[in-house]
């Protein structure tokens, strides 16, 4: 059944008879590590349980993708979400001996150590045909590890938007979005002369904030060092990390353009994105990726980008060539892009002239996508206090240090 969920999604293909509501049919709960809470409903028909990071509309949405597969295969199905820390949930299962079927991972470090330990299977020499056929050489080698393939992409997500409110701009006398980091830092104070905060920013979700210093650090440093960075072939102290770090704290030491950051820390992605697009909007623009199309309050997108616009995370200058860094979850093909605005955005993931997968998301999970840990805490601390650059690259180093020695079974137990 797992095999056969895996094949359908990587094929694609719109059902024009599934309706929506028949999304009803598939079980949401979360998932738990004590082999409770996923457990899909007694009954003679085939069972499938699906472990996943989405939660609310996102899980609706997804649920709609696992009724058409339960339509046309018989097989009942359970998605069992958990949006903090899937790897800790799905290694409690494992030892109690009661796995979901599929994991849908948005880490491939996470896929790349679940396979070292052989805690997943690879593909069949069926399915990585089709892989082979459908992706792309860099797609397939995120989900191979020894040689072996053990996962299929299904949804791709740029990460490298700024998403902001026209008219907040045209307030502040700006009347095209900036091309630079200079332009847009220029764009931020005029729009805190006009009493209008430039940044909602997510600091309670700190995945945010690795985003934030990762489009940086590859318009900085180009995507040679980006990529040895992610492999940790450089060092998190390296004078190119430090001279990103200094950066970004000029942007987020400075509470005019970010608000304090007591407030930044208390507030969520769903709610960065609600500060600006919301009833009562605080805040101009917000940094994220395509997925923020998802966010928006209903009309606020749907009038092809009169009311919500986005441009690409500027670099040095406003002549570089257009980069991105990309986020993903493993399994399927995207289906058609729904409206306008999600076409720009798909459009400018694939016009981009280099791509690089999410540095943190590419770590061992330990460093790169653990809650109070790892690069996610220490970024949260960096919004707290961004004085210290080379402090917190040291902390960086240390950190990275200790996860990839545990990986790599050089020591500790990860």
């Amino acid at each position: 059944a797992a095999l056969a969920f895996a094949v359908l999604l990587a094929l694609g293909g719109r059902d024009p008879a599934l309706r929506p509501s028949e999304a009803r049919a598939v079980a949401i709960v979360p998932l738990t590590a004590d082999c409770g809470g996923a457990a899909p409903a007694s009954g003679a028909r085939p069972r499938l349980v699906v472990a996943g990071v989405w939660a609310g509309a996102e899980a609706r949405r997804f649920a709609a993708v696992l009724a058409r597969f339960a339509r046309r295969t018989g097989v009942e199905v359970t998605y069992a979400y958990e949006t903090r820390n899937i790897a800790a949930k799905l290694e409690g299962r494992i030892e109690r001996g009661c796995p979901p079927d599929v994991a849908l991972l948005p880490q491939p470090g996470l896929l790349a150590r679940l396979a070292r330990e052989g805690r997943i299977q690879p593909l069949d020499p069926a399915t990585a045909a089709t892989v082979r056929r459908h992706y792309g050489r860099t797609w397939r080698q995120l989900a191979t590890v020894r040689g072996r393939a053990y996962g299929v992409w299904f949804k791709a997500a740029g990460k490298s938007s700024i998403w902001y409110r026209p008219g907040a701009l045209r307030t502040a006398g700006v009347d095209r979005p900036p091309r630079s980091w200079p332009e847009l830092l220029e764009t931020a104070r005029r729009l805190a002369a006009a009493g209008v905060r430039p940044f909602a920013v997510a600091g309670a979700s700190p995945w945010t904030l690795t985003d934030w210093f990762e489009n940086l650090y590859l318009r900085s440093a180009g995507p040679v060092p980006y990529q040895r960075l992610a492999e940790h072939r450089i060092r998190w102290t390296d004078p190119s990390v430090v001279r990103v770090l200094r950066q970004l704290a000029g942007l987020l030491s400075d509470r005019a353009l970010v608000g304090l950051p007591g407030q930044a820390l208390e507030t969520s992605f769903e709610e960065s994105v609600d500060q600006v697009f919301g009833d009562r909007p605080e805040a101009a623009m917000v940094y994220e990726g395509d997925f923020v199309r998802s966010f928006l309050p209903p009309g606020a997108a749907h009038a092809a980008g009169a009311e919500a616009r986005f441009f690409a995370f500027p670099g040095a200058v406003a002549s570089g060539p257009p980069v991105a860094v990309v986020g993903g979850d493993v399994a399927v093909r995207l289906q058609a892009c729904r409206d306008a605005l999600t076409r720009r955005a798909a459009a400018a993931l694939a016009g981009a002239d280099t791509v690089r997968f999410d540095l943190s998301d590419l770590q061992p999970p330990a460093f790169g996508a653990t809650a109070e840990q790892g690069m996610w805490e220490i970024f949260q601390d960096f919004l707290a206090d961004p004085s210290n650059p080379e402090a917190t690259a040291r902390r960086l180093e240390a950190a990275a240090r200790a996860a990839w020695a545990c990986e790599r079974a050089i020591a500790g137990r990860c």
